[in-house]
C-alpha cells in the first residue's frame, strides 16, 4: 500500500518592533493583525496617485504615548489570507 502524504507549510512573517520614542515603553506586544480597505477612498471619487498599501499585514503595538502598525503590503487577490 502507498500513500501520499502532503505538508502544508503557512509562511508566518517574523513580527518587527518598532522604533520606540524616548521614554515610550511598550504596554502590550504585538498583535498579529490584517488591514483591509473598507471602501472610504471608492465613495470619495478621488486617486490617491501613490501606492496601493492596503490590503497589508503586520502587527499592532500599543505603546504609553501612542498605537503603532508595523507591516506590508499584502497581495490582494489571497497571499494574505488570515
Amino acid at each position: 500500500m502507498c500513500g501520499v502524504v502532503y505538508v502544508l507549510v503557512v509562511y508566518q512573517p517574523k513580527i518587527l518592533t518598532p522604533t520606540l520614542l524616548p521614554g515610550e515603553e511598550v504596554v502590550m506586544e504585538g498583535l498579529r493583525v490584517y488591514l483591509l480597505p473598507d471602501g472610504r477612498d471608492e465613495g470619495t471619487g478621488l486617486s490617491t496617485g501613490g501606492p496601493t498599501l492596503l490590503p497589508a499585514e503586520g502587527a499592532v503595538f500599543l505603546t504609553s504615548y501612542r498605537i503603532i502598525f508595523k507591516g506590508t503590503p499584502c497581495d490582494p487577490l489571497g497571499a494574505c489570507s488570515p
